[in-house]
């Protein structure tokens, strides 16, 4: 009895062993390796994956190279990102908040517009990371406030987004009564290029030229912006993504017009049938007699005070026509109108 007792205390003391020691981590001699696991479910390794996009190294370093000789890369105004009312455009932050649907707030740390910003970059992480954020219909706001249609640019919805009159809080009527000019900065913000494009949101004042209904720029040109102004680079100076239309070449400003020609064929320059010679005049002759008003200072800035309607609208196309920074090229028919009619207006 007394042995049989001591044996079941011996395989005790060796059980109680063998369970301490597998808690401690103790092993024994490993195994071999098992087989590899399937692939994930886009049938590719890590490896390949990033290989879709940066295999093709050489097209991201020029792409890189052009952008970072851009305009929006050098990120000059990001600073206004602290506050909501500017981050959607100046900021890639504000941007992504409001193609998301989200409430656009003002970033403490801004980025200036990126690679992230007009990209759905590393979101699934193949070909479709280079699609746009924006495609298809955007809205269009007047920059008299009384109104928005919608348009589509298509690859160039991207850009309208943000380069478009931008919301005041005033309703300018046309043939109304007297209007207060509260601000210098009075008009259309500094990027209304689609409204120009699209021939819309101006004071549009009666006058011997009649307003056009539509644009070659918009009824002929599927991807708006992107053609002109993303056409075949010229190096790092112009076209591609520096979204640049010249380049200086000893001492002198050239035109890109890689993507004019095959509308505008042998082309030398933008000025088509003399359109922006003509635009340039009449922005002065705009320019003098809103002197002549008090509106204006000679340098174009806007004089604060009350001015009939004609007046306020005229100094309103004369900035909106002038910060187009295109002498007309966008839409020359409409930029003509407005400034036309609002000269005859003032005479």
């Amino acid at each position: 009895m007394k042995k049989t007792k001591a044996v079941s205390i011996v395989f005790a003391w060796v059980f109680l062993v063998c369970v301490v020691s597998v808690f401690l981590g103790c092993e024994g001699e490993q195994g071999p390796a098992g087989p590899a696991g399937p692939p994930g479910a886009d049938g590719a390794d890590g490896t390949a994956l990033c290989g879709t996009c940066h295999s093709i190294s050489t097209k991201i370093v020029a792409v890189q190279g052009q952008y970072q000789a851009s305009t929006h890369a050098m990120g000059a105004t990001s600073e206004r990102g602290e506050s909501a009312d500017c981050a959607l455009c100046h900021t890639s932050e504000g941007f992504r908040q409001h193609v998301a649907g989200e409430e656009v707030t003002g970033a403490v740390n801004p980025t200036q517009p990126n690679c992230r910003t007009c990209h759905n970059i590393h979101t699934n992480y193949d070909e479709t990371d280079y699609d746009l954020a924006v495609t298809g219909s955007v809205d269009l706001i007047s920059a008299m406030m009384d109104a928005s249609t919608t348009v589509d640019f298509g690859k160039g919805s991207v850009c309208v987004t943000c380069h478009q009159s931008q919301p005041y809080g005033y309703t300018l009527e046309v043939g109304g009564g007297d209007f207060e000019v509260t601000s210098s900065r009075f008009g259309a913000h500094h990027g209304p290029q689609g409204n120009i494009v699209a021939g819309f949101g101006a004071y549009e004042v009666s006058g011997s030229v009649s307003y056009p209904t539509s644009s070659a720029h918009t009824t002929m040109i599927a991807d708006g912006c992107v053609t002109c102004h993303m056409a075949t680079p010229y190096g790092f100076q112009a076209g591609g993504h520096t979204m640049k239309m010249g380049y200086e070449s000893h001492g002198a400003l050239e035109p890109n017009i890689a993507g004019c020609v095959s509308c505008h064929a042998d082309i030398e320059s933008f000025d088509i049938n003399g359109a922006q010679t003509e635009i340039e005049e009449l922005l002065s002759s705009l320019l003098a007699l809103l002197v002549k008003e008090g509106a204006t200072t000679e340098s174009g800035s806007m004089v604060t005070g009350t001015y009939p309607s004609d007046v306020a609208g005229a100094m309103m196309n004369y900035a909106m026509c002038l910060e187009d920074k295109s002498n007309g090229v966008h839409n020359p028919k409409y930029v003509k109108a407005l400034l036309t009619n609002s000269i005859e207006s003032l005479q």
